[in-house]
């Protein structure tokens, strides 16, 4: 058989962009900046792979474990250095936790991706 250089570099190619896309694809859906509503005059909050951001609640949490159970995730926090826990519901653009430690609640508890 003879080498094609240019078929193979193609191949090579497709198979990069699909894992790359697939990749991109399977990003956690609770990832991201949300808000109660978006903007200067909401309450807004972030998730990103390690850090849970409540700045505007002055509180700064480490993400130390996720467990998802359907469209729930369980995260583990350590937030100023207190072990704490939360569950939230992820439906597409919107966001409401459903599981707050006694002690570390807050409100709102309902947001959407900004």
């Amino acid at each position: 058989m003879k080498h094609r250089p240019f078929v193979t570099g193609f191949a090579l190619l497709c198979a990069f962009l699909f894992h790359a896309t697939g990749a991109m694809a399977q990003a956690d859906p609770w990832m991201g900046r949300w808000g109660a509503p978006c903007g200067p005059n909401g309450q807004e909050i972030s998730f990103s792979k390690s850090k849970l951001d409540l700045s505007a609640m002055e509180m700064m949490c480490d993400i130390r474990g996720v467990e998802r159970d359907g469209s729930v995730y369980t995260f583990t926090l350590s937030c100023q250095g207190h072990a704490t826990s939360m569950a939230a519901r992820v439906d597409g653009n919107r966001l409401e936790f459903v599981r707050q430690q006694q002690g570390f609640e807050f409100d709102p508890k309902r947001f959407t991706r900004c």
